[in-house]
This record gives structure tokens, sequence and C-alpha cells, in this order.
């Protein structure tokens, strides 16, 4: 047996010395299970007041009245588009352009003026007799599809065909 002195015991459980491991794991468990109470408390009242703001937030957007600042208009997002049935007259028209009226940006005009008398078409022997005097070839570049090319680029303006 262990006959120690009244103060002796008294100082060995206040250090805790002598305790056995069972009311020191007991005493652990008994602490954690505060703190995480007191934590679990803390999140929520966090929460509550959260939801209690929000809350606050959304009733008051939707109750109080919309107010306007001075001298500032709301501008909208969208803008509005009116259509209606155009009348029977027509809006756009054509007018034929005069000859005094062109305009052009070239420094030369050339006019080509036809006439209404019917033409006929020849073929390529009749088309080759009529610039026979300067050398020329005709290519076929497919079907209805023809170039006359001069040997001598300067024979090309001289042609005239009545």
């Amino acid at each position: 047996m262990n006959h120690l002195p009244e103060n002796e015991r008294l100082l060995e459980d206040v250090l805790a010395e002598g305790a056995d491991s069972g009311f020191r794991a007991a005493l652990l468990d008994e602490t954690l299970h505060m703190a995480r109470r007191r934590r679990l408390f803390r999140n929520t009242w966090k929460a509550a007041t959260f939801a209690l703001v929000a809350l606050c937030c959304v009733l008051a957007q939707h109750y109080l009245p919309k107010y306007q600042f001075r001298g500032r208009q709301i501008s909208r997002t969208y803008v509005l588009v009116v259509t209606r049935s155009s009348p029977d007259v027509p809006i756009v028209g054509t007018l034929p352009l005069g000859t005094d009226r062109l305009v052009s940006s070239a420094p030369h005009l050339v006019a080509f003026v036809t006439s209404t008398r019917e033409w006929r078409a020849i073929h390529d022997e009749e088309l080759l007799a009529l610039v026979a005097p300067r050398p020329a070839v005709l290519f076929r570049h497919g079907a209805n599809s023809e170039e006359l090319v001069f040997a001598n680029p300067a024979d090309q303006g001289e042609i005239h065909l009545n």
C-alpha cells in the first residue's frame, strides 16, 4: 500500500502524475466535444446571419419603391421598330441616263453607238478575210469563245468594220 501523506497525494492529483489514463482520455474527449460544439455554433450563427441579410436584401428590393436619380433617364436595352405596309406606288424607279450626263473617271471616254439594223453571224474564214492584209490568228478557248490576235499589236487599233 501506498501511505503517502495527504499533502503529497493532493500535489500528485494536481500535477496529474498519479492519475490514470482513462481519466485523461475522458477529459480530452470532453474538451474536444466542447470545442466542436462551439465551432458548430459559430458556423450556424454565421450562416443564419448571412441568410437574414440576404432575406432583408431581397425583401427590400421587392417592396421598396424604385427611385430614379435626378436628371438621369434609364436607358432601354432595346429599340422599338414600327412597321407598316407600303403603298402600291413604287418607291424606287429608274430613268435612262442621257449621254450629256455620263460621268467617267477615265481621261478619254469612248462611246459606242449601235444601230437597229440586223446583223448576221460570219464564220472564221470570212473574219480572217476581213483582216486579210494584216497577219492574225484566231484562238478558240472553248465552245463559243474565240479570240482574234494580231501578229503586230499596232494593227489591232486600225480595224473598222462597217
